[in-house]
């Protein structure tokens, strides 16, 4: 079995696998509120309506309500519905106690609520750790999947700082943060609390806009000081306490140039208690606009490392040079996470390629560079040489590779650096490894910080990948970070995630925000890891996350990182700027996202091609993977549309590509892969019929058919006869029609199952029976102690029932009806009898078991059908008994059955053991 490096499933922001362009800009409109249900207007619908009017007039495309009764929260999501507002909510209770003002007594019926002009995902609710107080979020599924929370704060005390400094700090992790993240509520302190030096709020703000946190708040530009930088502040949204609603976003993902107004809500009649009798408003608090320009700007993927390759380390064992092992799970992972650069150590050239190669085959292209770092090295067979991998999504360009210091006999150290295109932005991507020896490292950290620093200097992004074989707070590490002690200008993917804060070596406060800790990546167990390998970052990127995964590969573990790319201070990218005067660029195009689906279905292909110049023509095309069989066929619903679906007649990988022409420039093209699972054949048997009757002896021909999706796709049939007997042959146009006698009397549940070439199977089964003229009869004089459910007109009734019955067939009857004996039960306490009126067919097995089934009267009324199950050694009676009415056969609700929960073919139905007289079978 191959060892497999083991990865959490991507992040909710992930949608697009292929390449992202240059971010996108997608605005967005954002409407706060906190109408004070639970408190002014008790629930009233009157201010429910003026909320409704106002989304009516305005199409926000978030709408954030605190201090909202439930009903209300319910009544507004009615009216969104009837309007035809494509509006999804959230309600999140923050009471656990009744609120009366509400109107009702029931627990948690007040608390916020969130509309989202979008589908929603992982709704949850959060509470401070400090107080009882907190709020709800959901995942907006915009352009970019966008966090969005509401909350109501603590009034302005010492637990409301404590309230922002938890939202500001370890609140919500990384994971979370990486996302674009909106963030809205009554906060309950103005701007200015506790003090104007001081705010409590500036935790909260960017330091672009005068405080020490990573958001934007919508009315952070002062209306007084036009062309003045932002600042905590901004209109009163609450007559008596001035500002205390806000709406933040964050600066990774969203222009510095938001915007906020705050508007009177207007009149609403209340029914009782208005809040403000001066001007008959519904609430004590004012609506808050904010409009934001979200960067359509997915994080950059980084996945770094140590394969091990060329060392066998006894416990875990290394891969060695094996591509066998390491290289299929290394590239395993990367399908799985798609990075866009991956940084690899102590790798042999032959799972070098072997990644690429696989990588390909499945469609992700990926571009690379080798440094050998060891040779000859014997535990890498082939080349013999070991050494760094950088690898990206783009191709690499000015590839350069900057020997270290230290090295020493067969080993050397470098710095590989090139550059890659990430967002349409020229960065630089650096892979290394430090030395083992600690003497070593200082002088080899130093030179790669200056080599980096240049970089930096250049005006490049600069992402850097590697095993740098020391802890964070080591002094060899000091070049490298930007903070707590370091004079580097570089910043670590895993230094935000407060749960490595603290620990015997090294802690921060989850007031600094970053420290230099992070998650163990070496060695295997987890119970000993600590931090060496590590994906640093310059400034121009934001929203960082770090996540050690697992492995069985390496004595490492694989590090991955998501970074932001901004634009340097923390802010989005500024827009790609046009063509020169008279040039003529090639438009830009986009296959969309990698998609999953099924073979046969038609999956929409969200393509795009843009030119400012002229109106491209466009064409699809696609490449089967070395997983699709022969004779797969693909079709595009229009192969000249950019929205069109595709679909496929079998399973496998595809890559689809859209080319766009302007008739000027070169052809461009955009590739998405298309992973396409299998699905079952579902057969369907049309004879023979259920309950169906045969003379042993005589042929009982199998009609069946069956679909597939995958029209690609063989088939093979296999039939369980019940007899002992068993079929198994390929199926013919879509069908597996068969022909079985049976010899002997009994009743058959016929299984058929169709399993196609990929492994999918789907069955079906019908019962039929069999009767023999010749095989015998049956006789019983015998009772039964009737349980408890089995009389459906009186199921809590118990008590004796007795049976009397000898059918059989008469010499020279051909069947199936038998043409002697009766069939009489009574149960005693009731007045249920039943006697046989006619008899339709009797089966007596060669294993002393027998069924007959026919008409009767119950209580003297005519329309029933029954079937009597006996075992003859031990003795075992069952009897159902059903309106014919319902049908000719029993399935719906009997009038009366003994064993109801049993199955109706003579094996499987469990017939209830005699208390008194026998059951004799009669051969």
């Amino acid at each position: 079995m191959i060892a497999a490096i083991l990865t959490v499933p991507p992040p909710a922001e992930s949608r697009a696998s292929a390449p992202a362009a240059a971010p996108a800009v997608r605005p967005l409109k954002i409407m706060n509120y906190n109408l004070c249900g639970a408190s002014c207007n008790g629930g009233d619908f009157a201010v429910v309506d003026m909320v409704f009017r106002k989304i009516q007039a305005e199409r926000p495309d978030i709408v954030t309500l605190q201090e909202t009764c439930r009903d209300q929260a319910g009544r507004l999501q009615d009216l969104l519905d009837d309007a035809g507002y494509g509006m999804r909510s959230y309600f999140s209770s923050s009471r656990l106690l009744p609120a009366p003002d509400c109107g009702t007594l029931l627990p948690y019926s007040a608390g916020n609520a969130i509309y989202v002009r979008a589908a929603i995902r992982d709704a949850a609710d959060f509470e401070f750790r400090s107080t009882d107080r907190g709020g709800g979020c959901v995942t907006a599924e915009f352009e970019v999947w966008t966090r969005v929370c509401s909350l109501h704060g603590t009034p302005k005390d010492e637990d409301a700082a404590k309230e922002i400094k938890e939202m500001a700090t370890d609140l919500f992790p990384p994971s979370v943060r990486r996302m674009p993240f909106i963030l809205a509520g009554d906060f309950n302190v103005t701007p200015t609390w506790p003090s104007p030096e001081d705010p409590a709020v500036a935790m909260m703000y960017a330091p672009q806009a005068g405080g020490t946190g990573d958001y934007w708040e919508v009315d952070q530009f002062p209306d007084d000081c036009p062309g003045c930088p932002p600042r905590p502040g901004g209109a009163p949204t609450h007559p008596g306490e001035g500002k205390i609603d806000y709406i933040f976003v964050s600066a990774a993902h969203f222009d510095r140039e938001v915007s906020g107004r705050v508007e009177n809500e207007g009149d609403c009649q209340v029914g009782s208690g208005d809040p403000k009798p001066d001007d008959a408003r519904c609430s004590d608090h004012d609506i808050l606009w904010g409009e934001a320009r979200l960067r359509v700007n997915e994080p950059v993927r980084i996945f770094q490392f140590n394969m091990c390759g060329a060392r066998q380390v006894p416990v875990p064992a290394c891969a060695g040079g094996a591509v066998g092992s390491a290289a299929p799970a290394v590239a395993s992972s990367i399908l799985d996470f798609r990075p866009d650069v991956v940084t690899l150590n102590e790798v042999c050239r032959e799972q070098y390629d072997e990644v690429l190669r696989i990588t390909g085959a499945n469609g992700h292209a990926l571009h690379g560079q080798f440094t050998v770092t060891r040779a000859p090295e014997s535990a890498c067979r082939g080349s013999g040489e070991r050494g760094n991998a950088l690898i990206s999504r783009t191709p690499l360009s000015d590839a350069e590779t900057t020997a270290l210091p230290g090295g020493a006999g067969p080993d050397s150290y470098s710095l590989t650096c090139a550059g890659v295109t990430l967002r349409e932005r020229a960065v630089k991507a650096c892979v290394t490894q430090l030395s083992s020896v600690a003497e070593a490292r200082p002088a080899q950290a130093e030179a790669v910080a200056q080599r980096i620093d240049g970089h930096i200097g250049g005006g490049f992004p600069v992402i850097l990948g590697g095993d740098f074989q020391a802890r964070p707070w080591d002094a060899a590490l000091t070049p490298l970070y930007s903070h707590h002690g370091g004079t580097g200008k570089l910043h670590e993917v895993d230094e935000t995630d407060t749960q490595y804060f603290a620990s015997p070596e090294y802690s921060c406060p989850v007031d600094d925000r970053r420290c230099r800790t992070g998650e163990g990546t070496y060695p295997v167990p987890v119970a000993l890891q600590y931090k060496l390998d590590y994906v640093f970052v310059s400034d121009d990127f934001a929203a960082l996350d770090g996540d050690a995964t697992r492995t069985s590969v390496s004595s490492h573990v694989p590090l991955r990182g998501w970074a932001t790319l901004t634009g340097g201070d923390g802010a989005p990218p500024p827009p790609t700027p046009g063509p020169p005067p008279g040039q003529n660029l090639p438009p830009s195009v986009s296959a969309g996202p990698d998609l999953s689906g099924a073979e046969g279905q038609r999956l929409r292909l969200a393509g795009s091609a843009n030119d400012p110049e002229s109106t491209p023509t466009v064409a699809w095309s696609f490449t089967a993977g070395d997983d699709v069989d022969p004779g797969t066929t693909c079709s595009f619903e229009n192969a000249h549309a950019e929205s069109t679906t595709f679909s496929c007649t079998d399973d496998g990988t595809f890559l689809v590509t859209l080319t766009a022409d302007d008739g000027v420039n070169a052809p461009v093209g955009d590739t998405a892969r298309i992973r396409l699972r299998n699905l079952p054949p579902r057969p369907a048997i049309t004879g023979p019929q259920p309950w169906s009757v045969h003379r042993a002896g005589t042929p009982v021909r199998l009609a069946a058919g069956f679909t597939d999706p995958g029209a690609n796709d063989t088939h093979t049939c296999e039939v369980e006869w019940d007899d002992g007997a068993s079929d198994s042959y390929a199926a013919a146009r879509q069908a597996c029609d068969r022909t079985h006698t049976f010899a002997s009397a009994g009743m058959y549940t016929i299984k058929l199952t169709v399993t196609d070439d990929d492994g999918g199977s789907g069955a079906a089964e019908v019962m039929v029976v069999v009767y023999d003229p010749d095989a015998g009869f049956v006789t019983s004089g015998a009772r039964i102690d009737s349980p408890t459910g089995a009389l459906t007109g009186d199921p809590g009734h118990t008590g004796r029932g007795s049976f009397q019955f000898n059918p059989k067939y008469r010499p020279h009857d051909e069947g199936p009806a038998p043409g002697g004996g009766k069939v009489s039960f009574r149960l005693a306490g009731t007045d249920f009898d039943l006697d046989a009126t006619e008899l339709e067919w009797l089966v007596v097995t060669r294993h002393g078991r027998a069924a007959v089934k026919g008409e009767a009267t119950v209580s003297g009324r005519t329309g029933y059908g029954f079937v009597l199950y006996g075992y003859d050694d031990p003795d075992k009676l069952r009897l159902v008994v059903w309106p014919l009415s319902d049908g000719p056969v029993p399935g719906g609700t009997p009038t009366y059955d003994n064993r109801r929960t049993a199955g109706f073919d003579l094996d499987a139905a469990q017939p209830q053991d005699v208390s008194g007289g026998n059951v004799q079978v009669h051969k």
